[in-house]
């Protein structure tokens, strides 16, 4: 087997894979708001993606958040364009935050 899906196969089968979607879609919406993406205020250190790294996981959970446009309302225009882009992107024709 290629290691993507032995690595496939092995996400699945962890407890926290089980979870309905809307809980997990719960779970990442509470996290975006206790850990929001944000700039830490040094200019030699990037801003930080917050509760955006949950999106570098695992498939499943890039493909969860990245379908949930509510997520993306609040865009952060400190993480540059292309994150404020992508995020307004994402957020569809929800309303947004600036």
């Amino acid at each position: 087997l290629a290691l993507r899906q032995v690595m496939s196969q092995h996400n699945d089968s962890v407890p926290i894979s089980r979870l309905p979607l809307e809980i997990f879609s719960h779970i990442l919406a509470t996290l975006s708001n206790i850990h929001p993406p944000s700039y830490r205020g040094d200019p030699s250190e990037p801003p930080t993606l917050g509760w955006i790294t949950t999106t570098h996981v695992c498939r499943r959970w890039r493909h969860i958040a990245l379908d949930q446009a509510t997520l993306w309302t609040d865009v952060e225009f400190t993480l540059g364009t292309e994150w404020a882009q992508r995020m307004i992107a994402r957020s569809q024709s929800l309303p947004i935050t600036l």
